[in-house]
């Protein structure tokens, strides 16, 4: 995106140009494949993105793994609230995380989602969410890939403190929760009232991605021509 980029000067890159182009990985495993695969995966509510953050590398600050866990605890106390809302906790392979898998075991509206067989070359997490009526996250990128098709995801981030991963920049703040209420309120809104017509900040987090390559291509070439 637009905004992708800013950072890299930030932590010390030397960076001569920036080129938004879009996002390679959901160019090859959403819209290519969505020309040749049927989604074929269950429509719910809610989709949450997921991952597992069990490595110590994940911690950013002093209450990172609090802040994670809570952000679960959110969603927990809103499937207990609201049975008839369907949820998906989408993680891209497995999770090993026995804390988040206790919290939810009797849940009967909540489902942990993976690709179905571990051959599956792609992420079937683009399918979800397009099939979804409101995204949710910590810090998945699919999150940020799906602004470019107008859909807006929410950046759960308890006291906005998760800034090692997702700034406190205006674009992302306007997409950020900092707490249970606010969540609530939001998703109960987007579930009555689903408002996809987001272009005015989609650019910032990822463009269009349909034609990655042709962009990158396009570029080089230019390059070559303005240089011979």
């Amino acid at each position: 995106g637009k905004n992708s980029a800013e950072d890299l000067e930030i932590i010390g890159g030397k960076v001569k140009k920036k080129v938004p182009v879009g996002s390679l990985a959901m160019e090859y495993s959403y819209h290519d494949l969505k020309k040749n695969i049927k989604n074929k995966v269950k429509k719910y509510d809610l989709i949450v993105l997921c991952s597992d953050n069990l490595a110590p590398f994940h911690s950013g600050y002093e209450s990172y793994y609090q802040d994670f866990y809570e952000h679960y605890e959110w969603i927990y106390k809103f499937a207990k609230k609201f049975p008839h809302v369907s949820i998906g906790l989408k993680n891209k392979n497995i999770t090993n995380d026995k804390k988040v898998i206790d919290l939810f075991k009797n849940v009967t509206n909540v489902d942990f989602l993976f690709s179905k067989e571990k051959k599956e070359s792609f992420s079937n997490s683009y399918f979800y969410a397009e099939k979804s009526k409101v995204l949710c996250t910590w810090i998945s990128t699919v999150g940020f890939e799906f602004f470019s098709e107008n859909r807006k995801t929410y950046f759960l981030d308890p006291g906005l403190r998760n800034i090692a991963f997702l700034p406190n920049k205006k674009f992302i703040k306007k997409y950020k929760i900092s707490n249970y209420k606010s969540f609530e309120k939001k998703i109960i809104n987007e579930l009555k009232f689903p408002k996809k017509n987001i272009n005015k900040y989609n650019n910032h987090f990822c463009i269009k991605s349909s034609n990655v390559s042709q962009n990158i291509y396009n570029y080089l070439i230019n390059i070559k021509k303005t240089n011979t």
